[in-house]
């Protein structure tokens, strides 16, 4: 006996209805791999106390390691808040910005001449943190705004970004980034890293207080900014030795002090 049209109908309902159900099974499988794949990326962020021209990386709250380098100049300084990296490019391209300090200037290929040196890492804004082929600059406010690190340094802090927060993690690919110096290589980041910039000429950690110069000319006056970070941290101001603040000058070059220098 052939099926009636109304047995017909109703398989071709069951049919699409069991294909339905396989598809939304596949979907959220596929949808909670994805998930669970992004949730098992750590917490990385990035510190840059401009004054310290130090780049500081954390790992799940834990500093990982800080290195040197060069901020803005005060002709040009580096804007402050928060921002975040969302690429890795190995082997960039320089492109003059619409400045008019680089009103002269032309693109430049990779290579030796190259001002962003052999990586940059990407914010999403004008900033970028890269190398660069003037090693001397780093550790000094000379750039135009972004951050100039030590080429292998800068190589580091990538590749550690890079095998933490994508799937390209197979140490052939630096090898392969290193030979074909003239190919460009973009890496899109699974987990954009936060990067917070701040100016904090005056720090104290560990019974240390650290003076950095201040480059961009935001302490009115030295004594005062220093009174205020020692009551911060919960320091009575009657037991602040005061001839000692006076002494103080804005340094050129950080300094150091222990903590007790600046207590009676």
């Amino acid at each position: 006996m052939k099926p009636s049209k109304s047995q017909k109908l109703l398989t071709r309902i069951c049919l699409y209805l069991l294909f339905l159900s396989s598809f939304c099974i596949f979907y959220k499988s596929a949808a909670a791999q994805e998930s669970q794949m992004k949730q098992e990326y750590p917490q990385i962020k990035i510190v840059i106390n401009i004054p310290s021209l130090k780049l500081a990386l954390y790992e799940d709250e834990k500093l990982v390691k800080e290195y040197s380098i060069s901020v803005g100049q005060p002709k040009y300084p580096t804007p402050l808040g928060t921002f975040e990296i969302i690429r890795v490019e190995w082997n960039p391209w320089w492109y003059p910005p619409p400045s008019d300090w680089a009103k002269d200037a032309e693109v430049t290929p990779p290579g030796p001449t190259n001002p962003l040196g052999p990586v940059k890492m990407v914010l999403n804004t004008d900033l970028r943190i890269h190398g660069t082929n003037q090693d001397r600059s780093v550790g000094r406010p000379a750039s135009h705004g972004c951050f100039r690190m030590h080429n292998a340094e800068a190589r580091e802090l990538a590749w550690y970004l890079q095998t933490r927060l994508s799937q390209k993690t197979d140490p052939a690919l630096l090898e392969k980034y290193k030979r074909a110096r003239n190919s460009t290589f973009v890496v899109t980041l699974e987990k954009t890293v936060p990067v917070e910039l701040i100016y904090q000429p005056i720090k104290i950690s560990d019974d240390i207080v650290e003076i950095y110069p201040d480059f961009y000319g935001k302490i009115k006056k030295l004594k005062d900014d220093l009174l205020e970070v020692l009551v911060q941290k919960g320091i009575d101001p009657a037991k602040v030795n005061q001839e000692k603040l006076s002494t103080l000058k804005k340094p050129k070059k950080s300094e150091s002090y222990s903590l007790q220098e600046f207590l009676l």
